[in-house]
């Protein structure tokens, strides 16, 4: 099974992480400034999707593949800025990032999200549009995160509200 989402694919270390988000909320930004961090890109503007053995493998359509389009700049060919590391083929999605206009009432979320696409289920979060520089940082710490399955936050919940109870 196969599908074509609106987004931006990038590998971070061999972790894979799907941009989404309304147009114009910063994904190819966020993608620009992971690049400069030495991050690859799979695919901008619309990624192939199709499932391999309850895994979700994403690749950029042959006609798109390479390129990064960037507003108020235009479109860049990838390998000639960041060289041919810069360019991943396909890569396993493993994070679904949706980046948001809307102020999160929650800065804390306890748990992530699970979203399912082609019969695989995608942990996912959501992120408020920012800086794409610092926006690149909070991208690499969510993956660290899913990368280790432990969710701090929850756990910090936890023991302060023990302190709290001791008190």
């Amino acid at each position: 099974m196969t599908t074509t989402l609106p987004g931006v694919m990038l590998s971070l270390n061999h972790f894979g992480v799907l941009l989404k988000g309304e147009s114009g909320s910063g994904k190819s930004e966020l993608a620009l400034a992971l690049l400069d961090r030495g991050h690859q890109l799979v695919s901008d503007d619309a990624v192939e999707l199709h499932s391999v053995q309850n895994r979700l493998i994403a690749r950029a359509p042959i006609k798109l593949r390479g390129f990064l389009g960037i507003r108020q700049i235009g479109i860049i060919q990838v390998e000639q800025h960041f060289g041919s590391n810069a360019l991943c083929t396909e890569q396993a999605v493993d994070l679904i990032i949706h980046l948001q206009q809307t102020v999160n009432s929650n800065p804390f979320p306890t748990s992530w999200l699970e979203q399912i696409l082609l019969g695989c289920s995608i942990p996912t979060i959501s992120l408020q549009q920012q800086d794409p520089t610092h926006l690149a940082l909070l991208v690499e710490t969510a993956v660290k995160q899913a990368q280790s399955g432990h969710h701090s936050t929850l756990a910090f919940i936890n023991a302060t509200e023990a302190i709290r109870q001791t008190t």
